[in-house]
């Protein structure tokens, strides 16, 4: 929640420790994750990635990748399973990267 309501989150990128740290209450905010799982939990939670966890070329282009991540982005927003998320909701919650993939 503070994270994003700090503006991370909107590139769907999960901030780096050295972006928390620069911050004022930064420390306690990386504690913070640190506490709550560490960064990869945390950013899957919020549905975002972490830096350098790109997709290999092609990726989108398989259709069972698309579900997969599309399936699991529902779970992780407590979404109603079976129906499609909008374009605006995959933004939103900081995955246009699947939104891109389905344009």
């Amino acid at each position: 929640g503070k994270l994003l309501a700090l503006g991370f989150g909107a590139d769907g990128l999960m901030p780096r420790r050295a972006e928390l740290r620069a911050l004022e209450d930064g420390v306690q905010l990386e504690q913070a994750v640190v506490d709550a799982g560490g960064f990869e939990a945390v950013a899957r939670r919020l549905g975002l990635r972490l830096m350098g966890d790109r997709k290999p070329r092609g990726y989108w282009n398989d259709v069972s990748n698309v579900q997969r991540e599309v399936l699991s982005f529902i779970d992780a927003n407590d979404l109603e399973t079976g129906v499609m998320p909008s374009r605006t909701q995959l933004e939103e919650l900081g995955r246009k990267d699947i939104a891109k993939s389905l344009a």
